[in-house]
This record gives structure tokens, C-alpha cells and sequence, in this order.
């Protein structure tokens, strides 16, 4: 097989590193196969725990479901709309196959591949999902060394996983199918079409994945038009076929749940309410937004020389870029539920490929405060834990620290995917053209 063609992960890798990635891995298994235990053994003891680990387990209607407390809540909902269709049901309006009536709020084309059996194949679809979910986990993170093990199962062991894990939302097939694409070679054309092929398909399923496209700035000018106009005339095409159908589902999206989500409205629309101001929400939106990309520029400005450095080929850069891309543009969207921040975990990786290879030694601090503030951010993704609010405190200082934290963030994780977008070869062609005169 020619150099290259093979994934990086797939090459021969150094013992520590198998060790250390093995162990992670079964960690992991150990930890939610054990949650699972508790869930099969005694259902009130798994809420019980998965309260405490800040999950709330839902048991409404559960007795409905066949299991109580409810596992792969997400998961049963969208087996049921698959049921419901192909009894000839309208589920964009109503979805009897499920006991809390949820309608259908995904992209069209998931609705022609679910299946007819439903809810039957929620446990057993739940399962394989959940192992394929952790594996890919496991391969994302892929610890060097003792400290970034402990990250790595810090960040395995968050709250957005033990969510998504709980719900088997359909986020976590699509964070299969993302980051296995991004961990093929991408160094060679097989692998970036997969990884293309991998963003077109979650888009029509999910939307949010239609993100991903921002990668094709890294193809050269002639490649970037043309897969870049492969991919607008396939959405197009998508959009032309399905548009009824995507504006009903998009009518049920849910509204901002400010104890349940990070985006770029919750801080604004919270502060113009407290100024009785609601009129200001978009302006301080917008300003939060430019301060952003401001503040993402000076980053880029500062260490640029060590940043141009970075090979964002390789696998643990491409999964980074790949979670910043899916983390940025669903926090600006206001659309970061807490599952989706499973995304984050892969910028893990790149921050500690970075902080071990980089000569720039004030990149190096910022990418070590950087991973501190992502593992915290994973682990305070919701402000209540067993029911409770945090500390006995009021909701209001907990979210604004929640929001704040996120935007203290996002500037400096934008920073990278700035640096990725000013090392495009379109760019440097319209930057350094031969043919302007000097």
C-alpha cells in the first residue's frame, strides 16, 4: 500500500501510547457497562446515580416504553417516527407511535432510512450504537501518556457523554461517522471524499454537519470550486425536493434552554431581559459576535508563525478542526444542546499534540489553559446536579457563569480555525498571485 494511504492511527504507534489508549478503552466499557448493570439491576438506583452525575433520567411515561427509567429516550423517538410512517402517518404533525406525541424535527432523508419495526430495535440499536460511539471515543482521544490519560477519561466521562449516552441521541452516530472519516488519511483523495461524502450525509440527517464544509478551504482553488459547487448543487438539489418538508421540521425545533445548552443568545437575550431592554438582545449579539471573531484575528496575529506550523492532515488536527467547525458554528447558532458537546472532546487531542510539539512556548501555556478550560466546560455543561441547583445557589449567576465561560473560550479556540482558513491555498493564490505586478 502506497505511504499515506493507510490511516495514521492504523500505523504502527509507539507501546506507551497502545497502552495507554487500550486501558482508556476499557475504562470507558468498565465505567458505562457498569452504569448499565445498575440500570438492568435496579432502575430507581441508575436515576439515582445518573441524577448525581447530572443527568436527569426520564421517567415520564417510562412504564409506555417497556423500560423504566428510560434509556435512549432520543433514540425510541426517532424509531417511533419510522413506525408511524410506514403506517402512512403524517409525523411532521403528529406521532402516536411515540407516548409523548414528538414530532418529527430532523432532516427528511433520515425518515426514508429508519425502519419499520420502531421502538422494537430501541435497546438493541442503542446498544451497538453506544460500543461503536465509545471505540471511536476511544480512537479520538488515543492517550500518550499517563496526564493525558487522565484527561482522556475526564473528557470520557462528562456530562455531554453520559447524556448522549443515556439519550443515544443521533448526534453520536453522527460523531461515529465524522470522526471515523476524519481519522482515514487525509492526505489522499479517497479519504477527504469520505470525509465529504460522511458531512453531505449528516447534513441531510441533522443539518449542523453542513458546517464541515468549511474544510474544503484547505483543497486548492480549482478543487475548492468544484467540490464546493458539488456540494451547494446536491443541497440545493435537497432543499428543492424536501424544502416543504425541512421548514415543518424545523418548526419543531425546540426553543433556547439556557440549563441545557451553551449558544451565542442565551448571555444576550438574558442580559437585555435584565435590563428590561429586550430590544438590545440583537445588539449585544452582534457585539459579542464581532468581539469574537476580533478576538479569534488577535490570536491568529500573535502566533502565527508557530500556528502555519501545524499539520492539519494529520489525524488528531483533522478530528480538531472537525470539532471546533461542529462546536463554533452551533454555539453561534444558539443550537449546542448538551449532547452536541461531544464535539468538543476531539479538540483535546489537538491541544496536546500541540502543547507537546510546538517551539512557541507562549502557544504551549495557552494550549495547556486551553484544554484546562475545554475539561471544564465538559464537565459543567448543565447547572443541576440530582435535581438540584448546584450549590443551593439561583439559576440566573450559574448560567451567566456557564455562558461566560464559553465565551471566554470561543475566541481562543476560533483563533485555530483562522489559522486553518489563512494557510488555504485560495488565499495564498489571491495573496501571493504571480501574476500581479510587484
Amino acid at each position: 500500500m502506497a505511504p499515506g494511504a493507510r490511516s495514521e492511527w492504523l500505523m504502527a504507534v509507539p507501546a506507551r501510547q497502545r497502552f495507554y489508549t487500550g486501558l482508556l478503552g476499557l475504562m470507558l466499557l468498565g465505567f458505562f457497562g457498569a452504569l448499565a448493570a445498575l440500570w438492568w439491576i435496579d432502575g430507581s438506583s441508575y436515576a439515582d446515580v445518573a441524577g448525581w452525575l447530572g443527568v436527569p433520567v426520564i421517567s415520564e411515561n417510562g412504564d409506555a416504553y417497556a423500560h423504566a427509567p428510560l434509556p435512549f429516550f432520543d433514540l425510541a423517538g426517532v424509531l417511533s417516527w419510522g413506525e408511524c410512517a410506514a403506517q402512512g402517518v403524517d409525523v411532521y404533525e403528529q406521532n402516536p407511535c411515540d407516548p409523548m406525541g414528538r414530532p418529527f424535527n430532523y432532516g427528511p432523508a433520515l425518515l426514508l432510512l429508519l425502519p419499520s419495526a420502531g421502538m422494537g430495535l430501541t435497546l438493541a440499536l442503542g446498544v451497538v450504537l453506544e460500543l461503536a460511539f465509545l471505540v471511536t471515543l476511544t480512537l479520538v482521544l488515543r492517550p500518550r501518556s499517563a496526564g493525558e490519560f487522565a484527561i482522556a477519561m475526564v473528557a470520557g466521562t462528562s456530562q455531554p457523554v453520559l447524556l448522549a449516552m443515556d439519550r443515544a441521541n443521533i448526534d453520536i452516530a453522527i460523531f461515529v461517522m465524522v470522526m471515523g472519516a476524519a481519522l482515514l488519511s487525509q492526505k489522499r483523495w479517497p479519504g477527504r471524499l469520505s470525509f465529504y461524502g460522511v458531512a453531505l450525509f449528516g447534513a441531510f440527517m441533522k443539518f449542523f454537519p453542513a458546517v464541515l464544509f468549511a474544510l474544503l478551504l484547505r483543497e486548492r482553488p480549482r478543487a475548492l470550486l468544484g467540490l464546493g459547487a458539488a456540494a451547494l448543487a446536491a443541497m440545493a438539489g435537497y432543499v428543492f425536493w424536501f424544502g416543504d418538508d425541512i421548514a415543518r421540521a424545523l418548526a419543531h425545533l425546540p426553543d433556547l434552554i439556557p440549563v441545557q445548552m451553551a449558544g451565542a443568545p442565551i448571555l444576550p437575550t438574558a442580559l437585555a431581559n435584565e435590563m428590561g431592554v429586550p430590544q438590545a438582545r440583537t445588539l449585544l449579539l452582534t457585539t459579542g459576535v464581532l468581539l469574537t471573531l476580533i478576538g479569534s484575528l488577535l490570536l491568529l496575529v500573535q502566533y502565527r508563525p508557530a500556528l502555519a506550523a501545524i499539520d492539519w492532515s494529520r489525524a488528531r488536527y483533522m478530528a480538531m478542526l472537525c470539532g471546533l467547525a461542529v462546536t463554533m458554528g452551533c454555539f453561534l447558532s444558539g443550537m449546542s444542546f448538551n449532547y452536541r458537546f461531544v464535539f468538543l472532546i476531539p479538540v483535546l487531542p489537538g491541544l496536546m499534540a500541540l502543547q507537546a510539539e510546538t517551539q512557541d512556548r507562549g502557544l504551549r501555556r495557552l494550549a495547556a489553559c486551553l484544554v484546562g478550560l475545554v475539561c471544564v466546560c465538559l464537565c459543567y455543561c448543565t447547572v443541576y446536579w440530582d435535581g438540584v441547583l448546584l450549590l443551593g445557589l439561583p439559576p440566573a449567576p450559574l448560567i451567566y457563569l456557564h455562558e461566560i465561560l464559553w465565551w471566554i473560550m470561543m475566541p481562543l479556540l476560533g483563533g485555530f480555525l483562522a489559522a486553518f482558513a489563512s494557510q488555504s491555498p485560495l488565499f495564498d493564490r489571491l495573496l501571493h498571485d504571480p501574476r500581479r505586478k510587484t
